[in-house]
């Protein structure tokens, strides 16, 4: 099971790579003098926005497949083409068509075919052979070797502690993936209502082109995502410092989660309100000690970041403020604005603040960009405002994210990281003076020596169910008709399920049948054959129970039957005395499949 998700995994990597770094930079190549990571990122903005945008507009057309994505993705390089080439566009397509005609002879014609096939890759091969040879080259300085092997072992530790998880459980670590996963089926069924939506549109577009089920790509979406922003973290505090060392040291910081301090849970007395003081420390603590990631958030970031390096190359540039040369970068940070404003607009704030630090004391950039962030985060909970963003404003799955508000708060290590980093920055600034060419490697081993006080922690994960129910419903949906099954189960099977079979909730189940069952003629007639999901120990949300409760969450249903241990105990205990009840009656009602905490009614579709 763990090969066939390994190469599931390494697949989708393949399909997002491709589709959001690799072909961009075949469709875009890059004129203008700048970096080969500004090179490659300027071309994803591309990617993102094209993918974005047909994700929102062709669902609602029912126009949503890999033809109409393709042929939204190549329409832009397709114009440019025309506009170089206006007037000769008719010669020069058919000259090249016929040149591809008339070699298509000559290899079948004269049996060159193989011989040219492996030329191509000999060649390929001896290229790539000679760019590794020159890379190898220019980095046999010691200290680059040692940083090189260095960035290996942290990005392989990375990759294995983020990936793990997928690659042994099905079932999403955290709540918003099955919203996700929701808006994600819809836009692959041309079922997209009229909100604006960002991460689903990417996942429905690496689902159609790779082939492959949107649950697998939501699954290994979320490691990749993860290891996607810790990489342009480095690089960016890479570009704003021109220090790859302290991009190192940040790297290494995010990647093994070195930002643990022990959380110590207090019971807040007669309800007393915390002081400020409190209350930031209680920020700190909570939101250093949990693992919280969010891959809205995640994404906001990114683009965050890349609006940054985008900005950094406008003005340091060797065309810097040259509105006709540069125009690409200035449509890429434009791009950038409009997307972080439409996903989070309080992220411009932090962004504004970075790029008008970079215009007046460029060595201050990455201080700024740290403690704008950490200020607003600071705010926004001192002041117990929660940014909800629209991903929560789905009408079908409101009550199951209702408890998980949209915050900003999983990006307080990162803003730690950028703040320490941009301490590294002005030491290294201070002892030039005495170390000279030395400082960098000797602020960097410093700050690793440091941080190694700091043990990693393995991440608490935020589930909603067992992996045995994710994994049953994934069975059921590979082994039965399609649209010929119904599901009753608590609300996490509705996004697993969705586009495959039919979804009702357990609890609007039982209302509508407890009292029924117990009249010995009564019976299911069900079209359909239905699977009854239920816990025999219920699954617990909560490690430990909130000593307080907002009246507005008490009154919300999921919480109520599914997140709250009272009432979910309660509801599938009325559950199986309801299966029970029936099945005493009807011995047609069989057990699909049953362990120490789940049990699986089968009622066979009525043929009558």
């Amino acid at each position: 099971m763990e090969i066939t998700s390994l190469l599931t995994a390494v697949w989708i990597l393949i399909v997002f790579i491709v589709l959001f770094f690799l072909l961009p930079q075949k469709l875009f190549p890059n004129r203008i003098e700048t970096s080969s990571i500004n090179k490659i990122l300027s071309n994803s903005i591309y990617a993102i926005l094209v993918v974005i945008m047909a994700g929102n507009l062709l669902p609602r057309a029912n126009l949503f497949n890999w033809f109409t994505l393709l042929l939204c993705y190549f329409i832009w390089p397709g114009f440019y083409w025309l506009g170089k080439n206006f007037g000769q566009a008719k010669n020069l397509l058919k000259d090249y068509f016929i040149n591809k005609y008339l070699q298509v002879l000559d290899l079948l014609e004269f049996d060159t075919l193989r011989k040219d096939f492996f030329e191509y890759f000999s060649n390929k091969k001896q290229n790539y052979f000679l760019l590794l040879k020159s890379i190898i080259k220019r980095s046999s300085n010691p200290v680059t070797i040692l940083g090189i092997s260095f960035f290996i072992i942290i990005f392989s530790f990375t990759i294995t502690v983020n990936f793990s998880q997928s690659l042994k459980e099905l079932r999403f670590p955290f709540v918003e993936s099955y919203q996700t996963l929701l808006q994600s089926w819809q836009v692959l069924l041309n079922q997209q209502n009229s909100n604006i939506i960002f991460l689903p549109s990417i996942i429905a577009a690496i689902s159609t082109l790779a082939g492959i089920n949107a649950f697998e790509v939501v699954r290994f979406f979320s490691p990749i995502l993860l290891c996607l922003l810790i990489l342009i973290v480095a690089i960016t505090v890479w570009n704003l410092t021109d220090y790859k060392s302290i991009g190192l040291v940040t790297f290494y910081f995010l990647a093994v989660n070195i930002f643990y301090l022990p959380k110590e849970d207090k019971i807040k007395i007669n309800g007393l309100p915390k002081s400020l003081i409190e209350t930031v420390l209680d920020v700190f603590g909570q939101n250093l000690s949990e693992y919280i990631f969010s891959q809205n958030t995640a994404l906001a970031f990114i683009i965050l970041l890349l609006t940054l390096n985008f900005f950094n190359d406008f003005i340091k540039g060797e065309y810097k403020f040259n509105f006709t040369v540069n125009k690409r970068n200035l449509v890429n940070i434009l791009t950038c604005l409009i997307l972080l404003g439409l996903i989070s607009p309080l992220m411009l704030l932090p962004s504004f603040i970075t790029m008008l630090a970079l215009l007046i004391i460029p060595t201050i950039a990455l201080f700024s960009l740290s403690l704008s962030l950490i200020m607003l985060i600071l705010f926004l909970e001192v002041n117990h405002i929660n940014f909800s963003n629209n991903f929560n404003n789905f009408n079908s799955f409101n009550n199951f994210n209702s408890f998980n508000s949209f915050e900003l708060k999983f990006i307080l290590p990162i803003a730690l990281a950028l703040f320490f980093a941009s301490i590294c920055q002005f030491l290294i600034y201070l002892t030039k003076f005495l170390l000279k060419h030395y400082s960098e490697l000797v602020v960097a081993v410093l700050a690793i020596a440091i941080s190694i006080t700091f043990l990693p922690k393995y991440p608490n994960y935020q589930y909603v169910e067992y992996d045995i129910s994710a994994r049953k419903t994934l069975e059921i949906a590979q082994k039965y008709p399609k649209k010929q099954w119904l599901i009753v189960a608590p609300v996490e099977q509705l996004a697993i399920s969705y586009g495959y079979g039919w979804y009702e909730d357990l609890n609007n189940f039982i209302n509508k049948y407890q009292d029924k069952v117990k009249k010995k003629d009564f019976s299911f007639s069900f079209p359909l054959d239905v699977f009854i999901f239920v816990e025999k120990k219920p699954f617990i949300f909560f490690k430990q129970e909130p000593n307080q409760v907002p009246f507005s969450l008490l009154t919300d249903l999921s919480y109520k039957n599914y997140r709250s241990l009272a009432g979910r105990a309660s509801l599938e205990q009325q559950a199986i005395t309801l299966c029970e009840t029936y099945r005493e009656n009807h011995p047609e009602l069989k057990l699909y499949y049953e362990d120490e905490v789940l049990r699986i009614y089968f009622i066979p579709k009525n043929t009558d």
